[in-house]
């Protein structure tokens, strides 16, 4: 019901029925996306509950911007561009205080994995990026390029979980400079073990990205700032899709 082109959300039903306990309160989805879980709360709110939607994705905001117009000409939807580990902050300079939930949707999008040219997927040639905000910052390219082998390992053992994290970043540390999704893809393929390549892909890929978003300092800083954030019955919903994100 609410999927789109850009993203759909199958978890949706299970989280809005956990995590409305106000129907007219105020509830902060930190991941706007396609806006679908945006959708689906506004649904599930009185004509006086409203929804703060955050996103630092540029596309994101485009997408749900044309997508829900009436909600937010309405004003029960407020679209604002930031990281929501800065929601407590983002909130305040709405002159909004406590929420009666919040709501995190941990990882990427449907829509930035098909994009060859964000670079987040190894199945598409296309710029070495990952960046979700693109306005700024450091791209994978500029890591990758960057780190010293034991630094690079690091960070595909501990973000992508990476068994053999030291023998891929030596064999990308000898193949730089690297600048294209292809040819990391193609220097893993060649140091992974038969019949673990897409597996292999898949973590380092997703290593790069969590370090260049900075995911997992993000998800520590709104969970800290969540005890006070929302209000004494309100509920914290939180969908991961993987062990990294779970622990």
């Amino acid at each position: 019901k609410y999927a789109s082109g850009y993203h759909a959300p199958v978890l949706w039903h299970a989280v809005i029925q956990e995590l409305v306990t106000d129907r007219d309160g105020l509830y902060v989805d930190g991941t706007l996306g396609g806006g679908g879980h945006s959708a689906a709360l506004l649904d599930a709110l009185s004509p006086a509950g409203r929804v703060v939607a955050i996103d630092r994705d540029d596309d994101a905001l485009e997408e749900a911007t044309v997508r829900l117009g009436v909600a937010i000409g309405d004003g029960r939807l407020q679209i604002v561009k930031g990281n929501f580990c800065d929601a407590p902050d983002l909130l305040a300079g709405l002159g909004l205080g406590k929420v009666s939930g919040l709501l995190l949707d941990l990882g990427v999008s449907s829509h930035q994995l098909d994009e060859g040219d964000r670079g987040f997927s190894h199945r598409f040639e296309g710029p070495l990026d990952m960046r979700m905000d693109q306005s700024g910052g450091e791209d994978a390219s500029d890591l990758i390029n960057r780190l010293e082998p034991n630094e690079l390992a690091r960070v595909l053992g501990r973000y992508g979980e990476e068994p053999k994290a030291g023998r891929v970043a030596r064999a990308l540390v000898a193949a730089r400079p690297l600048h294209t999704t292809a040819q990391v893809a193609d220097i893993v393929r060649s140091v992974a073990k038969w019949g673990q390549e897409s597996k292999t892909l898949s973590r380092v890929f997703q290593g790069l990205r969590i370090a260049v978003n900075e995911e997992l300092d993000a998800l520590d800083r709104i969970l800290e700032a969540s005890t006070d954030l929302i209000a004494e019955g309100g509920r914290l919903a939180v969908i991961s899709y993987h062990s990294l994100e779970d622990r």
